[in-house]
């Protein structure tokens, strides 16, 4: 039996130390290609954030060329149009705007009947334009909706003029809208698509602090991106790249793990050879000691573990004998599939009354035997009482209730006998007793 089971554990930890040493190879070599792979996205977002940085920057800066206009002519912009004309030399841009203290007046290319609008009473863009007051620096908002339809996004340059004191005051903004997403193509973010990869563009919006989206490749959330994140006037957008298809390639994994598995089986082949006829003799052996209905040790393994127990320790311990009413006349009633049901069911009842270190089994046709461990304070009357009770609610056999009594006969080691098998017979006497005295009774109702 000890050469049984160390020639299954020997083949066992073969099997297994090739397969952990297989898949530490191939965790090693995913985890660098995995890093590679990161690394080589990185960079490429890097690279694409630094154009889409350059492109809004440069499309920016018009609105300085706006502030020179306003304050050469000290708040006065007689040739509004026709600089914003030659400013407007991108098709991403929707309209170059001048707006003294807040409220647009000037706006190109201009909008037939269009209502003048005052920035400080949008309250979507009173936060961010009061930002761009406060600071005195050029701020980028948005995205918004756009009058004419799709999104935008609006860079305020805030304009500051010497007043009669000598004091700077505000004056207004000079504006840029930039068309979404055309403002992104220049910088070739699309192209990240082609080359396999999905993208976000994001930025947190400062006053909700929710995320407001420039561009997305897909509706579909990215698996575990890489991040850059690159500043434009007083706010931080942020770039996450990932592949379409995963970071791993699925069908080399798949492959490498085939292999793995080939080894494995390769080193563990040989050993199988040697222990699988010893292994079948096993087998047979635990089949000898259980019972094949309930899975239940039966008596002859009961027998073999009474005669161990008794030679190694004298601790005290009891056997509780246990016999079913009633189960021959439901075999012969119903036939022997109910009568299998009925011993898995009370096999299942009589499983939950047992606690760490009790045994159950099953030692003939209706005789279950419980092993109690742990002497007189061991609640040995309060787990019979349980075993009992498991089965006042009536079985159920094919929708049909069977109530099924119990009588139990009990044996204390080493107080009734030293020997296993004479504690055995001593139980089952007293469970017989019980039995007759039950039925002398009137204790045995019919099921």
């Amino acid at each position: 039996m000890e050469f049984q089971r160390e020639g299954r554990e020997l083949l066992l930890t073969i099997f297994v130390f090739s397969l952990l040493l297989s898949g530490l190879v191939i965790y090693a070599t995913e985890k660098m290609q995995y890093y590679n792979r990161r690394d080589r996205v990185s960079r490429i977002a890097a690279i694409q954030a630094g154009k889409i940085q350059m492109t809004i920057n440069i499309l920016l800066q018009k609105t300085q060329t706006l502030k020179m206009l306003v304050l050469q002519g000290k708040g006065d912009v007689p040739n509004f149009e026709a600089l914003a004309r030659e400013l407007l030399d991108e098709p991403s841009i929707n309209s170059l705007q001048l707006a003294p203290g807040g409220v647009i007046t000037h706006i190109y290319p201009p909008v037939r009947a269009r209502k003048l609008s005052g920035i400080f009473d949008n309250p979507e863009r009173a936060l961010e334009a009061n930002l761009a007051k406060n600071s005195g620096v050029l701020t980028l908002a948005g995205p918004y909706a756009l009058e004419q339809g799709g999104f935008g996004i609006v860079g305020r340059q805030p304009i500051y003029i010497p007043d009669k004191s000598g004091r700077d005051a505000f004056w207004g903004f000079a504006s840029i809208v930039l068309i979404l997403p055309d403002v992104l193509y220049p910088s070739g973010l699309q192209e990240l698509k082609r080359q396999g990869f999905d993208y976000t563009l994001h930025r947190i919006r400062p006053d909700t602090h929710t995320v407001q989206f420039f561009a997305k490749s897909s509706e579909r959330p990215l698996n575990n991106p890489v991040e850059t994140s690159f500043q434009l006037p007083n706010t931080s957008w942020t770039l996450r790249v990932a592949p379409q298809n995963g970071w791993f390639d699925l069908s080399v994994l798949a492959s490498e793990m085939g292999i793995a598995l080939v080894v494995c089986v390769l080193f563990t082949t040989l050993g199988y050879a040697f222990l699988a006829v010893h292994n079948q003799k096993l087998e047979l052996k635990r089949l000898t000691l259980t019972d094949p209905l309930t899975g239940l040790p039966n008596r002859r393994k009961l027998q073999d573990f009474l005669r161990k127990r008794c030679a190694q320790s004298r601790a005290p311990f009891l056997l509780c004998l246990a016999d079913l009413d009633h189960f021959r006349e439901i075999n012969d009633t119903f036939g022997h599939a109910w009568g299998d049901q009925l011993l898995i069911d009370c096999t299942r009842r009589f499983q939950r009354c047992l606690g760490p270190g009790d045994l159950l089994f099953r030692i003939g046709g209706d005789e279950f035997v419980t092993f109690l461990e742990g002497g007189e304070n061991a609640r040995w009357p309060e787990k019979e009482r349980a075993l009992q009770s498991a089965l006042e609610p009536p079985v159920l056999i094919e929708q049909r209730p069977v109530r099924v009594g119990l009588s139990l006969g009990r044996a204390v080691y080493p107080k009734d006998s030293e020997d296993g098998e004479k504690l055995l017979r001593t139980a089952d006497n007293r469970m017989y007793r019980q039995k007759t005295k039950r039925k002398e009774n009137g204790q045995l109702p019919g099921f």
